[in-house]
C-alpha cells in the first residue's frame, strides 16, 4: 500500500505482512494451526495423519525465517504461526512425531529403499539412529 505524508513523501507500507499475521493471529484464536516441516520424509501421509490427532494441519514449507526482500518482509503468517506452535508443543514433539512415524512405517515396509546422497539405500542404513 501506498500513502502520503504531509510533505508529499511516499511512504510505501508493507500490508501483505500485516495481513499475513492477522490471518495467522485469527487462525491461532480459532486454534487452526498448521506446523511447517521443511524435510520431506517417505513417512509424510503419517506424519500429517499423527499431528492432526492434535487438531495440527502439517504442510511442506519452503520458509526462511529472516529473509526480507527489498523492505518487504517474506513468510510472515508462516513465522507468526512456527512462533505459536513451538511456543505451544515445543521442537522435542515434532521431532518426536516425526521419527515415530518414520520408525512405524519402517517397521511396516522394511524392504522399501531411499535414495540418499544419490544413492539407493535400505531404511536401515539410512535411519540407524532410531532402530537403536
Amino acid at each position: 500500500m501506498r500513502r502520503v505524508d504531509k510533505n508529499d513523501n511516499a511512504i510505501i507500507v508493507d500490508t501483505a505482512c500485516i495481513n499475513g499475521k492477522e490471518k495467522a493471529l485469527s487462525d491461532i484464536r480459532a486454534n487452526k494451526l498448521t506446523y511447517y516441516y521443511k524435510t520431506i520424509g517417505p513417512h509424510e501421509k503419517e506424519f500429517k495423519a499423527a499431528l492432526a490427532k492434535h487438531n495440527i494441519t502439517a504442510k511442506l514449507g519452503n520458509m526462511s525465517t529472516c529473509i526480507v526482500v527489498g523492505r518487504f518482509a517474506n513468510n510472515c503468517y508462516e513465522r507468526e504461526m512456527e512462533e505459536e506452535v513451538y511456543r505451544r508443543y515445543g521442537n522435542e514433539f515434532f521431532d518426536t512425531i516425526w521419527n515415530r512415524t518414520l520408525l512405524a512405517r519402517m517397521q511396516k515396509f522394511p524392504n522399501d529403499s531411499v535414495v540418499e546422497s544419490g544413492k539407493v539405500l535400505k531404511w536401515k542404513d539410512v535411519y540407524k539412529s532410531l532402530l537403536k
